[in-house]
């Protein structure tokens, strides 16, 4: 039997080579045991957002193949579930925000930015560093430093 953390990197880097081959990102993976059962959870998404359900199920069954030729996980049972991460889930990252382009989006900061550490509008750029955000109550841009960010949300 191989070692867990052996099988966790692996699982790893079998799951990040074929989201990476089928054009998607890899956002997150979690691996968690239940005796010798395993439940291998993925998100993933485009790189600009949208992941389809087909996607899903494609990539699904990717892992699934590769696992099994692998035999890592062969005496134990595992299930598997993949999913793109969701409209409500917090946006932190300067990726989260690329993939974010020309939505709305809302944002709380560290410190106050224009009087305010809360702020609506539409992501219209994003750098490494900066993102700037149309307000659209206002009708002007704003440069938000990342750095400050604490979170920000999809506005549904």
């Amino acid at each position: 039997m191989m070692l867990q953390e052996q099988q966790q990197r692996l699982i790893y880097e079998i799951v990040h080579h074929i989201t990476v081959s089928q054009g998607l990102e890899l956002i997150e993976i979690k691996i968690s045991r239940s005796n010798k059962d395993v439940l291998i959870r993925i998100l993933a998404d485009r790189p600009q957002g949208g992941i389809n359900l087909q996607e899903c199920s494609v990539l699904n069954r990717s892992v699934v193949e590769a696992i099994d030729k692998e035999g890592i996980l062969s005496e134990d049972g595992y299930s598997l579930e993949v999913s793109s991460p969701g409209l409500d889930r917090p946006l932190v990252t300067h990726k989260d925000f690329l993939r974010n382009m020309n939505r709305e989006i809302r944002l709380w900061l560290k410190e106050t930015l224009d009087g305010k550490t809360e702020h609506t509008g539409i992501v219209t750029t994003v750098t490494e560093e900066n993102l700037k955000l149309l307000k659209t109550k206002e009708k002007k841009e704003i440069i938000v430093p990342v750095s400050q960010i604490i979170k920000g949300l999809l506005v549904i």
